[in-house]
């Protein structure tokens, strides 16, 4: 697999990383003590609920799960967005000479962008355009001349 393509696919995984551990924060996060919020106010009842059952155990594992849960995405992301960093390091510069780079075998690869060619394909194409707009305007002269001819010989049988 290619590098743009093992970047791409890491990108994509950065992402669902991310949207995961947002839907986890909302999801499983203590509800924070804030007295101005209605939500708070009905997680400190269910609080004060949990707490006349007597049943402090569950928040404290619940507590203890979601803090595991966060740090395994955290180092998931920190390993994601490492592996991405290395993967650009290892990219070619995009503007080099136009020899390019010989690997350890002596091969040489074109990985580079070469502007002197750019420039040559680009001049190329607009040759080929001012060719192809002189071709379109002789067919229309062309036409034009099919259609007077045509028209003449309508006239022609018409008064006949």
């Amino acid at each position: 697999m290619d590098r743009i393509t093992q970047l791409q696919r890491e990108l994509e995984r950065i992402a669902a990383l991310h949207y995961t551990s947002v839907g986890v924060l909302q999801r499983d996060a203590p509800a924070a003590a804030d007295a101005t919020s209605e939500a708070s106010g009905a997680a400190a009842v269910a609080a004060a609920a949990a707490a006349a059952t007597g049943d402090d155990n569950e928040p404290v594992a619940a507590r203890a799960a979601f803090a595991e849960q966060t740090r395994t995405l955290a180092r998931e992301l920190v390993h994601a967005h490492r592996f991405v960093d290395e993967l650009l390091a290892s990219l070619p510069p995009l503007s080099a000479d136009a020899t390019g780079v010989a690997d350890s075998d002596g091969v040489k690869h074109a990985g580079y962008v070469r502007r002197d060619e750019l420039s040559q394909l680009d001049a190329e194409s607009r040759e080929a355009d001012a060719e192809l707009r002189a071709v379109i305007a002789e067919a229309d002269a062309w036409l034009e001349q099919l259609r007077s001819a045509l028209h003449l010989i309508g006239d022609d049988r018409c008064t006949v």
